[in-house]
């Protein structure tokens, strides 16, 4: 008689028994990254880089590929006081994996460094499927996992911050934040200590790698300690708080060594290190009850217990709030508890990788969803945090702790400040995905599966029209909320390529091909295209992305006096032991036409040179002295209007004076190449480019540096 264990299942069977999950998994899992990957490609522009960042991190990664060491400072970067020179900006790995990228595919076929770093955000982001199935499995059922993996096509920042030459550090937020939670989930579930240990170092090595890839990796270490202090306090009071978690936590600290190796703008600072103590809370109030009962003056110790970890608890959010207002100095970098502007400095790298409008609360996510998407506006906006807060209440566990703290910061700090938003989003899909779930089982698809179990696959056609409809909504979601529409693709190339009708790049173009210009030369334009300066135009800069330098920058173009503007450079020069080679004329920064890329940056250069209109003008009248307004420092231009309106206070400065040098008409009057004006810059370069409209004369004009 054959053994019935050992007899081969039927397809039935393997279906009523669920043996054909994981492999619907797998088929799910690459159809994701597979439809994923072909959205982020089709949404880039494969032979060019977007915004601006992306510029400096191919910089860097093509000085890795030829040096094979990691660049300490930017030697293409104007000195500072005293002749200081200027960090590199980003981690180390941010721009030595595309150059060992380049490296191991060269061994099969020809690209470049540029090559990688267009495609890398494609190449990184098709890990988030697998990531957002582990989460869902992890924490919820595999089924969950599947809807996980297949919502990263359903949640469009997802696509947005991954498509081909995109700006280069939001992939590694978007796949660190929840491969961290996934790994600390992973080892909260393990039976044993060697598997919590395992998984906890794992963890802990997500952890320092994120600080290699992305100076704002404290966040990390922020959520997780208000995880554990929330943890511990809660799971006090249920009296389910485990020992054994500490085991987990520990593998956090293996981050501190790989981050301080390579330290520079990684380097842990104060915030980050106060967490390694909190990681033995869990074990010191699991075993607080039985070393209290030793003291005489404890008659109860699970509520001494209670008692200790709610004041530890209360110590550690007091202090965050007494951090935030600034009266402990703590600059948690990354995470935005510190006092005043520092929020918005630390939070920059998240900021949505296109679009206008992004607004705190509901707008923001209109943004994102686009009109069908806005059915899951209630699923991703609130619904998260009562769905997990009920979780832990209905099935209290570590790991559901740490899912809800993490999910209920970024919820929070969206409202403090909107770019946020793409955070909170990151770690949402399993949330959502175990809501549709339960959702779509409420609807009848559980008795589905036990009909097609018993039945193989004989359902109702009523049944067969409700599981056609939740897969129809998904694809409908997916494609209608991306930005793919009529057939056609719509492309998101940086604005350095359509600002003032290309003439940025006939620029660049020319600074690279001519032997005048040199990496050793230093070129002053606006901080904006800093980054693109030096990545196209092959040509040192005075001030970039970074910012660093941007108050002397905001000081020359704002100067009322073309001679004191001159003494600027000449006392730089002699300061810094470095000449300011070239300035720029750039007549779009100070053009501000409604609804278009022209916003009149020039009230940005009035704001960081802190001055006002009536230092300019000496009627300016009373009360109008706001530098935030734009139109005292813009020229202001729309259909219908017979001429520019060029206020007086522009007039005055020396950003106008080199931009349009003959007035915004100046027909064929303009300086032409080899001509000095004022005695002090010639004209070495003019776009054969205008802005349009009623602008004619070259939008970019580059003037050389005249030295007695």
């Amino acid at each position: 008689m054959v053994d019935e264990s050992k007899k081969e299942k039927t397809f039935q069977q393997k279906l009523a028994e669920g043996d054909y999950t994981r492999i619907v998994s797998i088929i799910t899992v690459i159809f994701a990254i597979v439809v994923g990957t072909w959205m982020r490609i089709s949404m880039g522009t494969l032979d060019r880089l977007q915004k601006f960042d992306p510029f400096q991190h191919y910089l860097l990664s093509e000085y890795w590929f030829e040096n094979w060491s990691y660049a300490v400072h930017d030697l293409m970067m104007y000195p500072g006081p005293e002749g200081a020179l200027r960090s590199v900006g980003y981690p180390p790995l941010t721009h030595a994996v595309p150059a060992l990228i380049t490296e191991f595919v060269n061994f099969f076929t020809s690209v470049s460094v540029m090559d990688i770093v267009i495609l890398g955000p494609v190449i990184f982001t098709a890990l988030i499927p697998v990531v957002y199935w582990g989460l869902g499995t992890e924490l919820y059922n595999e089924k969950v996992g599947i809807v996980a993996a297949l919502l990263t096509l359903v949640f469009p920042h997802l696509i947005e911050v991954g498509r081909a030459g995109a700006y280069d550090t939001n992939p590694h937020i978007a796949l660190f934040y929840p491969l961290i939670l996934l790994l600390l989930v992973k080892s909260f579930r393990q039976s044993t200590v060697r598997g919590r240990v395992q998984w906890g170092l794992g963890a802990g090595v997500a952890m320092g790698l994120f600080g290699l890839f992305w100076a704002g990796f404290n966040s990390i270490f922020a959520y997780t300690a208000f995880a554990i202090a929330i943890y511990v306090l809660v799971g006090s009071w249920f009296n389910k708080v485990k020992k054994e978690d500490t085991y987990s936590l520990l593998g956090i600290l293996v981050a501190y060594p790989i981050i301080s190796y390579f330290h520079t703008l990684s380097f842990p600072g104060e915030e980050t290190l106060l967490v390694a103590p909190l990681v033995l809370l869990p074990y010191i109030a699991a075993k607080l009850p039985e070393w209290s009962e030793k003291l005489d003056f404890v008659g109860d110790g699970l509520r001494f217990r209670n008692y200790v970890t709610t004041s530890i608890a209360g110590v550690i959010f007091a202090g965050a709030l007494l951090v935030w207002y600034g009266i402990i100095p703590i600059g948690v970098s990354g995470f935005g508890l510190i006092s005043g502007e520092g929020v918005w400095g630390t939070v920059a790298e998240l900021q949505p990788t296109f679009g206008t409008g992004f607004e705190a609360g509901l707008t923001p996510l209109y943004n994102h969803f686009g009109h069908w998407g806005t059915f899951l506006l209630p699923l991703v906006f609130i619904g998260p945090i009562l769905y997990t807060g009920y979780k832990i209440y209905s099935d209290f566990r570590t790991e559901r702790v740490f899912e809800f703290t993490f999910i209920l910061l970024t919820f929070i700090m969206m409202f403090w400040a909107h770019r946020f938003l793409p955070l909170y989003l990151y770690f949402i899909p399993p949330v959502a995905a175990a809501m549709v779930v339960g959702l779509v089982e409420f609807i009848g698809l559980k008795d589905i599966r036990k009909e097609m179990s018993r039945r193989w696959g004989q359902v109702k056609r009523f049944d067969a029209i409700k599981v056609g409809v939740v897969v129809l909504f998904i694809f409908a979601v997916s494609f209608v909320s991306v930005p793919i529409s009529d057939g056609e693709v719509r492309q998101y190339p940086s604005t350095i390529y359509q600002e003032n009708n290309g003439a940025w790049i006939s620029t660049f173009d020319h600074m690279s091909g001519s032997e005048d210009f040199t990496p050793d030369d230093h070129v002053m334009t606006w901080w904006d295209y800093g980054f693109p300066l030096k990545a196209l135009g092959d040509v040192g800069a005075f001030t970039d992305n970074t910012q660093w330098n941007v108050d002397d920058a905001a000081d020359f173009y704002m100067s009322k006096d073309i001679e004191e503007a001159h003494q600027m450079l000449v006392d730089w020069s002699e300061d810094r032991d470095e000449e300011v080679d070239y300035i720029v004329g750039n007549k779009g920064l100070g053009v501000l036409v409604p609804d278009t890329m022209y916003g009149g940056k020039t009230s940005a250069v009035a704001t960081v040179a802190d001055v006002n209109p009536e230092d300019y003008v000496d009627d300016w009248p009373e009360g109008q002295d706001s530098i935030s307004q734009q139109v005292p420092w813009s020229i202001v231009w729309q259909e219908g209007m017979e001429e520019p309106n060029v206020p007086e206070t522009l007039e005055n400065t020396t950003y106008y004076n080199l931009a349009f040098p003959e007035g915004v008409s100046p027909g064929d009057n303009e300086p032409e190449v080899g001509d000095v004006i004022y005695d002090k810059f010639e004209v070495v370069y003019k776009s054969p480019e205008s802005i349009g409209g009623p602008f004619d004369g070259s939008a970019i004009i580059v003037y050389e540096v005249i030295y007695d």
